[in-house]
């Protein structure tokens, strides 16, 4: 009874704490997997999205070390701008 127990206890504190293994997971960032892009760009940018919140820190060690060739942080991009009309204010 007591290693029934223990093997129950066991297994939900794995499947509690197996969560964050998968969190880093992100589609956005799958492009920086290719050759040609630096090493170290993928980690940074699943690192910044799996924060929840923006992380300037990481934005800027990605921008640190990224060439001009490399794409910029995925999902940073800036929103185009709405159209305005000049009548509206």
């Amino acid at each position: 009874m007591r290693k029934l127990g223990f093997y129950l206890v066991s297994m939900f504190l794995i499947a509690l704490f197996s969560s964050s293994v998968y969190a880093a997971k992100n589609e956005l960032c799958e492009p920086l997997k290719a050759s040609g892009v630096t090493k170290g760009l993928y980690g940074l940018c699943t690192a910044y999205h799996a924060s929840g919140s923006s992380s300037q820190v990481l934005l800027d060690n990605y921008n640190k070390k990224k060439s001009p060739s490399d794409p910029v942080m995925p999902g940073t991009e800036e929103e185009p701008e709405t159209l305005k009309c000049p009548c509206w204010n």
